[in-house]
């Protein structure tokens, strides 16, 4: 999820509400996505964040808000035949909060 959903604070730009003002979750500054080459960078960190992170050590103790969301993510990658079955949900109001 952390493509997916990002923080944006004051403090900066961050891979998860729980890591807001915490360097680890840092993918960059308050001006993140202000150009190009902000953006480019933020980018790259997002990318190193996805490859690397390890949500087994890293979230042990905190409750994630996403969990259930992570696994599916999960299993349409393994999955991708799966995406042919997806179907968006016109009944529903659109939910954007994080």
């Amino acid at each position: 999820m952390q493509f997916f959903r990002q923080v944006l604070s004051p403090l900066g730009l961050f891979n998860c509400p729980v890591y807001r003002n915490q360097d680890h979750g840092r993918l960059g500054d308050m001006n993140a996505a202000a150009d190009e080459l902000a953006y480019d960078a933020t980018r790259g960190k997002t990318a190193q964040l996805i490859r690397d992170f390890n949500a087994t050590t890293s979230c042990e103790k905190v409750t994630c808000l996403y969990n259930d969301v992570n696994w599916w993510v999960e299993g349409l990658i393994e999955n991708p035949a799966e995406l042919k079955h997806l179907r968006t949900d016109t009944s529903a109001d659109p939910d954007y909060f994080l």
